[in-house]
């Protein structure tokens, strides 16, 4: 493992104070960027005794992770500082340091939440996906665990998402990220990867992947805080994989006490068939804050349908006909009028 000890500056620039978190292959600490004055977590992947190609692609994913995650700059996204490999060899990012808990640990402490909240949290993720989806990009590991709650002065409940260790291209060339054939490999159709009691059906049978897919994750984990319950009991990943495949819809049980739009939104996002589903993180969104404010949801095919949502102070194509009928109808009366003139003074001058 790392030279990397507790006390050490690491880069005579982070120094370490304590360990925060840790993987197969990397550890997170909390650390203090001593010519910023801040607190960081500092994710170091250390060499290991794993086997060549193990450790090999475990750098491949942890520069990929760096490179997705520079990219994005929403609120609600974990944003990067500072990315390299030390001289010992040690690769490291340094990204903004979040006091709070994860969702997973708010969720198991925590009795059904009240819906407002719920949907609340749900939306600040959505957010955040919102993003990645535009520029690209899959999450693929959407869970409580890889999201964290925070508060703000007058904001409680803010939220982080973590971990694009796994997230994919989609829709973009992977050259893009400068990837070589084995990081294309690593995401290529055919290989599943994810944690089975949030992952959508396609995504079990390593088929292509839509926003659509992390979509029904985000399902999953609304589905979850309206009842305090995971959405599978089961023993093993096996049988939770199994029930994810399951034909048997997902849906938020009737004795939850949710409006129906915001009964109707979840369970459109838990839809098996990712054609059915919501089909992006924007008209989620906007269904969602709908609900809140108490608005009328729209009819399952017009949020299937929808590509774009149109601010509301913009005023519709239907009220500006009119306008348009009134206008066209002007120009053709002076056009003709002209005519009648041009004609009176050719008669007149002959």
């Amino acid at each position: 493992m790392s030279n990397v000890l507790i006390g050490s500056v690491f880069l005579e620039r982070y120094r370490i104070d304590e360990i925060i978190g840790r993987g197969a292959f990397a550890c997170v600490y909390r650390a203090h960027q001593l010519d910023l004055g801040r607190d960081v977590a500092l994710k170091v992947l250390a060499p290991t005794n794993a086997r060549p190609e193990k450790l090999a692609e475990a750098k491949l994913r942890f520069e990929r992770e760096a490179k997705l995650v520079a990219r994005l700059q929403d609120p609600h996204t974990i944003h990067l500082f500072d990315w390299g490999t030390a001289p010992e060899g040690d690769m490291y990012m340094a990204t903004e340091l979040i006091d709070g808990p994860t969702l997973h640990e708010v969720w198991a402490q925590s009795d059904p939440m009240p819906w407002q909240r719920a949907i609340r949290i749900v939306i600040q993720i959505l957010y955040s996906l919102q993003e990645a989806h535009e520029l690209g990009v899959l999450h693929r590991d959407i869970k409580p665990s890889n999201i964290m709650l925070f508060d703000r002065p007058g904001r409680p409940d803010q939220v982080k998402v973590l971990d694009f260790g796994i997230a994919k291209a989609f829709e973009t060339e992977e050259e893009d990220l400068g990837e070589n054939s084995m990081m294309m490999a690593l995401t290529a159709r055919g290989r599943v990867v994810g944690t089975p009691g949030y992952m959508a059906p396609e995504q079990l049978r390593a088929e292509a992947l839509t926003p659509a897919t992390d979509l029904y994750s985000v399902g999953i984990i609304a589905l979850e805080l309206l009842t305090s319950e995971p959405a599978f009991k089961s023993r093993n990943d096996f049988q939770t994989a199994a029930l994810q495949l399951d034909a048997a819809p997902l849906t938020v049980p009737d004795d939850i006490e949710v409006p129906d739009a915001v009964r109707e939104t979840v369970n459109s996002l838990l839809l098996k068939r990712p054609k059915e589903r919501l089909q992006s993180a924007s008209v989620a969104i906007e269904t969602l804050n709908a609900a809140i404010q108490g608005t009328t949801l729209p009819a399952p095919e017009e949020i299937l349908l929808t590509e774009t949502v149109e601010d509301s102070d913009k005023p519709s194509k239907t009220a500006e006909a009119p306008k348009d009928f009134m206008l066209q109808a002007f120009l053709v009366f002076i056009a003709l009028m002209m005519v009648v003139i041009a004609v009176t003074l050719f008669a007149f001058l002959v």
